[in-house]
């Protein structure tokens, strides 16, 4: 589904748990998927975190056919999109700057 959405799947970890259970970790180079199942509880969590909203869209469609109308005894499906901009000039001029100062002034000139 990664692929057939135009993700550029980078990284796959995935561990099985004993006696049940499962994780799997997709590094995408626009961010990640993560898939958490919980047999025991019949329940399954799917993360998906995106800075393209059009690939997160197509995904989200192709996702909702599996499970279209959930109840109690399907499993459910958790997806977001996530879009976060970080003024990165902002962010050194305000955060990291003073803090890089005050441990010089903390450490001394040497």
């Amino acid at each position: 589904m990664l692929s057939l959405c135009g993700f550029n799947v980078l990284e796959v970890v995935e561990h099985h748990f004993q006696p049940q259970g499962y994780t799997c970790l997709w590094l995408l180079a626009e961010s990640h998927l993560a898939v958490h199942t919980f047999p025991e509880h019949g329940r399954t969590y799917i993360e998906l975190a995106s800075c393209n909203g059009n690939k997160y869209q197509h995904f989200i469609s192709l996702l909702s056919k599996f499970n279209p109308q959930p109840n109690k005894r399907e499993h459910s499906i958790v997806a977001h999109y996530r879009l976060l901009s970080i003024h990165w000039h902002r962010l050194f001029t305000y955060v990291c700057a003073p803090a890089l100062n005050a441990l010089r002034k903390l450490l001394g000139s040497h």
